[in-house]
């Protein structure tokens, strides 16, 4: 059996196997009460399709890109225009760095392993690096404080001497990794306000990070060879074996899971818990009468 594994599916196997299983193996249908939001995962998408397809430049007619953005990720016109401020708010950042675009969405095609880094750039004395790309609502220190051992990027990592093979780049110059966050501010227009009134408010208040995480710090080794453990378990999952179950992942992202009455026996709509409060009938303190 041929499975190639993506990091975002080995991050779902290593969360919960049963909800791996529903999604990737058996194809479960989802709950009925499950409301899919694709609207954030549609936002970013289109922010990272806009800086793909104009390698990272000011395009030169982002009102054309932003059209076809708003047809192909089914955009409202508020989301238009946080994406087109989340654009110019990641080009003021970036501007004058001094790195230009080897590679924009360069694809792992690994036997085992799947997935297209965001950015391959480098400096004109050809130092250069690899960029993941992430739009949030807020940028967390935890995030931050961990990014060394960021798995996601080291597995990237691992792959540097095949890029650097690919488009002559010299190993003894890679920097490590950058990790790049574009926050989405939550704007709405004002009545008075035209377009690019907005757009501009919204890029103000929008936030652009760069985080550099040198190699000497990372992990590529251990992210490689945990993703192959992974793999395997996969592996073992597609030939019929029994996944495991962790009921912590039930509401990840702050949501049920779109397989929930597979593990609890009925939707999540539907369970019922009674709250029995407990009083405790001890005196008032003669200072709180």
């Amino acid at each position: 059996m041929s499975v190639q594994l993506s990091y975002s599916s080995s991050n779902l196997l290593l969360g919960c196997e049963q909800r791996y299983s529903h999604y990737k193996v058996m194809s479960t249908s989802k709950d009925i009460d499950f409301e899919e939001n694709y609207k954030a995962f549609n936002i970013g998408k289109a922010f990272h399709w806009i800086l793909e397809v104009s390698e990272h430049r000011k395009p030169e007619s982002i009102s054309s890109l932003l059209g076809t953005a708003r047809v192909d990720f089914d955009l409202e016109d508020s989301d238009v225009a946080l994406v087109h401020a989340m654009v110019l708010k990641y080009l003021r950042g970036t501007k004058g760095d001094g790195l230009s675009v080897v590679k924009c969405e360069y694809k792992i095609d690994h036997p085992e392993i799947i997935g297209f880094i965001d950015l391959i750039s480098k400096y004109d004395d050809g130092r250069w690096l690899i960029a993941d790309l992430k739009t949030s609502a807020a940028v967390y220190p935890t995030t931050v404080k961990k990014l060394a051992l960021d798995r996601q990027l080291s597995l990237y990592a691992y792959f540097a001497p095949e890029i650097a093979k690919v488009y002559g780049l010299d190993m003894d110059k890679f920097l490590g990794c950058a990790y790049r966050v574009t926050t989405k501010p939550r704007l709405k227009q004002k009545r008075d306000e035209t377009y690019n009134e907005y757009v501009l408010r919204l890029a103000d208040r929008a936030n652009f990070h760069d985080f550099r995480i040198p190699i000497e710090l990372m992990r590529p080794q251990a992210a490689f060879d945990t993703h192959m453990r992974l793999h395997k378990r996969a592996l073992e999952l597609h030939a019929g074996e029994e996944p495991l179950k962790n009921y912590n992942y039930c509401d990840s992202y702050f949501r049920p899971c779109e397989y929930w009455s597979h593990c609890h026996g009925k939707c999540f709509s539907e369970v019922e818990i009674e709250d029995h409060a407990f009083r405790e009938t001890l005196p008032i303190p003669d200072e709180l009468n």
